[in-house]
């Protein structure tokens, strides 16, 4: 698949999460928010793009809770927990990336409404218990279809005071649409509550529920009744029904946006996948590119010695097939210059292997004053020489540097060679090679500068191998050799032209901690 499909099916992807009601967050290990989608993030307050790079801690209230959530995520597992941001309550969950960092996909639901048709159900459902936990039943005792005692519940229910409502018929009390429900159930001795509609003293209709028993005595038409307003209870369950199907539409529309989201999330997985197989046949490639630059420059590098060794040899053979000879100081000057062909070779074979060898060396605290010292009086003659003075600004309260002494020797022995090859070329009349410690940030700090020619060309790449500016004096292996030795000790190092005009370098190492 090409770099363009991958695109076309990425944008499609972004399109489709963009347009949808949840948020998309992607989050690194601190908690760093490095992608925002979704059509949501009005909710929170923010507009997408200012969400880019937030902390994900910043809207959540329990940071513990969270810390255990991301902590799933990371481990590879999913998890999902309504949480509140802002007033609004959002179903989030917590998927596993599929790359190598550590990152994680928070994905964000509002179910604020869901939330508040649940807690108006819980409401309903608490006033229905207060009421009929609060309320009294209505108690009365009847014969042959007259009122003859009763509660004072039952009265204030019908609206009358207790003794007005004694000596009452029932069936005056009930509304003409249940009347014969009522005497029916009377005569057959029913005994389970069911729903009428009652009559109050000021005419208003309402529900009621009501029971009867017949009471053993002698007088079989002696009966006990209980009345309930069951007004309140029918209007809530009214509203009960009417939330439960809210909730089930709002259940729809989540599970809806659920599947969108998997089949989002597998389109993800699946373009994150197809760009991890490009990303490794990418790699391959600039493997093999820079295994044909490496031959390059070492054909190069090789082939002038070599070509001047077998000249050498050539003429000595050429000479003794004509039938001449040499004299002894002749031919010792040709095996001479033969020798420092075949030295040249080896001096190259050598600094390559000590530039691609992965073999780790001793790495111990080590005064690197005391090196810098040591290698400047060995360069002394040579500096004079060439009327290059040096400026040394050495911390003494610096403490030892974590690196390889011998190491360490010969990358200030190139760097003094490269500047005294740079000064020795310049026009300059000062000339002048600055060294400095300093303790910074609990790191040592040593910078390397001479105001000689500096870069011209890219200083990016100075480490390459093969890569000089001498214009065929040199390798180009002597800074690609210190760059590899600074890095083994878990350095760094960094190159720019000095204010000065020439070079300046900057090399970070590590201190020693016990």
């Amino acid at each position: 698949m090409t770099g363009q499909s991958l695109e076309l099916d990425n944008i499609e992807i972004l399109k489709l999460i963009s347009q949808s009601d949840f948020i998309l967050w992607r989050v690194n290990q601190n908690g760093i928010i490095t992608l925002s989608l979704g059509d949501g993030h009005h909710l929170i307050g923010l507009q997408e793009d200012e969400l880019h790079l937030k902390n994900i801690f910043e809207f959540f209230s329990d940071s513990l809770v969270l810390v255990k959530y991301l902590n799933f995520a990371l481990s590879g597992e999913r998890f999902k927990a309504p949480i509140e941001i802002y007033g609004s309550i959002f179903d989030v969950s917590f998927y596993p990336t599929n790359n190598k960092k550590a990152e994680i996909y928070c994905v964000l639901v509002n179910i604020t409404d869901h939330k508040r048709i649940e807690l108006e159900l819980r409401e309903n459902e608490s006033r229905y218990r207060r009421l009929s936990e609060a309320s009294y039943e209505g108690v009365g005792i009847i014969q042959n279809g007259l009122i003859i005692d009763a509660n004072r519940s039952l009265a204030d229910m019908f609206g009358y005071r207790t003794y007005e409502i004694l000596g009452l018929p029932t069936i005056s009390m009930i509304e003409e649409s249940s009347k014969s429900t009522i005497l029916e159930n009377l005569s057959s001795n029913y005994e389970r509550p069911y729903h009428i509609k009652a009559i109050r003293k000021d005419g208003s209709i309402y529900d009621a529920e009501i029971s009867h028993k017949l009471i053993p005595s002698e007088n079989k038409n002696l009966k006990v009744i209980a009345v309930r307003d069951i007004t309140e209870r029918l209007l809530s369950e009214q509203a009960i029904k009417q939330k439960n199907r809210e909730l089930e539409d709002i259940n729809r529309t989540i599970k809806k946006q659920n599947l969108e989201l998997e089949a989002a999330y597998l389109k993800i997985k699946q373009s994150k996948e197809r760009n991890l197989k490009i990303e490794n046949q990418l790699i391959q490639a600039n493997k093999m590119i820079s295994l044909g630059t490496l031959a390059a420059g070492i054909g190069h590098e090789i082939s002038q010695p070599l070509n001047a060794l077998k000249i050498t040899i050539d003429g000595i053979e050429f000479w003794y097939q004509q039938g001449k000879s040499f004299d002894e100081k002749s031919l010792r000057e040709k095996l001479k210059k033969a020798s420092n062909h075949a030295n040249r070779i080896a001096e190259i074979i050598s600094q390559l292997r000590s530039l691609y060898n992965k073999k780790p060396r001793e790495i111990k605290p080590t005064s690197i004053n005391t090196l810098i010292t040591k290698v400047l009086s060995t360069q002394k003659s040579t500096l004079d020489k060439e009327h290059i003075q040096f400026q040394l600004s050495l911390d003494e309260n610096i403490p030892n540097a974590l690196v390889n002494s011998i190491q360490f020797e010969q990358v200030i022995i190139n760097l003094l060679n490269n500047s005294i090859y740079a000064l020795s070329h310049s026009n300059t009349k000062d000339k002048c090679i600055k060294i400095k410690t300093t303790l910074a940030n609990n790191v040592i700090l040593l910078t390397f500068e001479d105001n000689g020619l500096g870069f011209k060309n890219s200083i990016k790449q100075i480490f390459d191998p093969f890569y000089s500016n001498k214009q065929g004096e040199g390798m180009g292996l002597g800074l690609s050799l210190i760059h590899t030795f600074i890095s083994s000790w878990d350095g760094d190092i960094f190159a720019s032209n000095s204010k000065n005009g020439g070079a300046l370098f900057l090399i970070s190492l590590k201190i020693d901690q016990s």
